[in-house]
Order: C-alpha cells, then sequence, then structure tokens
C-alpha cells in the first residue's frame, strides 16, 4: 500500500468533485499546522509541480490563505469568515501578555493591535471543570485590559448571531 505525502494529499483533494477552495484551506492549514512555513514551502513545490492539472487553480488560490498556526477545521473556517466579512486578519493561536509582559494565555484569535482576542468555545468548554478555568483565564485577560470575545458553534452557523459578532468585532477593531 503505497501513502502520499500531506502536501501531495492536499494537491490531490483538489481533484475531488465539489471540493472548495474553504475545503482546501482547512486541509492547507492542518497539513502546514505541526511544521509551519517549512511545509508552507512544500505546499509551493508541490503547485509548482502539479501545473496544468486539474484543481491547480483551486489550489493557488488556497494557499495564498493557508496559515500555519491553525489548531482546527473550526479555527480556519472562523478565520476565513471573519476575513470574508472585511475584518482584518487575527493572529492565530498567539500569546498574551499583560501591561508588564508576563504571560497570561494563548488565544485563538488576536488582534493585538486593539488589544482584542477572540476564543472558539466548542463543546469540550461546557464541562464544568473547564467552563471554571475559563471563566479564571478570562477574568485575567480581562483584567490586563484584552477585550474579550467569546464564539460558539452557535455563533458560526446561526445568521444573527454571526452578524451580530461581525457587528461587534468591527466596532472593536475599525
Amino acid at each position: 500500500m503505497s501513502v502520499t505525502a500531506p502536501s501531495d494529499t492536499w494537491a490531490d483533494v483538489a481533484t475531488l468533485p465539489g471540493i472548495e477552495v474553504r475545503d482546501l484551506v482547512v486541509v492547507g492549514d492542518a497539513v502546514v499546522a505541526r511544521t509551519g512555513r517549512a511545509d508552507l514551502e512544500v505546499l509551493r513545490e508541490v503547485l509548482m509541480r502539479r501545473r496544468g492539472e486539474r484543481g491547480v487553480r483551486q489550489l493557488r488560490t488556497a494557499l495564498a490563505l493557508v496559515r500555519p498556526r491553525s489548531a482546527s477545521p473550526t479555527e480556519t473556517l472562523t478565520r476565513l469568515g471573519l476575513c470574508e466579512a472585511g475584518l482584518p486578519e487575527p493572529e492565530l493561536n498567539a500569546g498574551v501578555t499583560d501591561h508588564h509582559g508576563q504571560w497570561l494565555a494563548e488565544v485563538d484569535f488576536l488582534w493585538r493591535f486593539a488589544r482584542v482576542l477572540a476564543e472558539y468555545d466548542g463543546a469540550h468548554h461546557a464541562d464544568p471543570a473547564q467552563f471554571r478555568r475559563d471563566a479564571r483565564r478570562r477574568a485575567a485577560l480581562e483584567a490586563a485590559g484584552w477585550t474579550y470575545v467569546q464564539i460558539t458553534a452557535g455563533t458560526l452557523y446561526r445568521p444573527q448571531e454571526w452578524a451580530e459578532l461581525i457587528a461587534r468585532l468591527r466596532a472593536l477593531l475599525c
């Protein structure tokens, strides 16, 4: 049985029927999540090798949107949606410090220039112990002057909640 490299699998996915650029960005983010920039170069090389093949146009578009620090498909899709809404692109899984440079947390989405952060809270955040940890973390971030925005699955999949999120972030960032 032969196994392809993750970068080749990314390119192979582009040949499947019904695949959209967003899907390729999700796969591309997963490929580069562990090794970062090195794998971005590998994706570029795969793209060059496949010139003229089916799906290359979509791959080229997707590659421009691939980022090395996305930790999950949901984070990738959220980032893409935020950018499509015209918001500035956030740093992904970035470290946050207080005014004295003391480490506070790593957060999902960060707009350092505005001291705004957003966290995607999946189902595991409903666990009582995790909920308490999240509350302490949020309090520490807010006490240090960061504006905290919570994103949930409901936010992503309910148009009214998504519109409210975009409006809130736009007011904070633009």
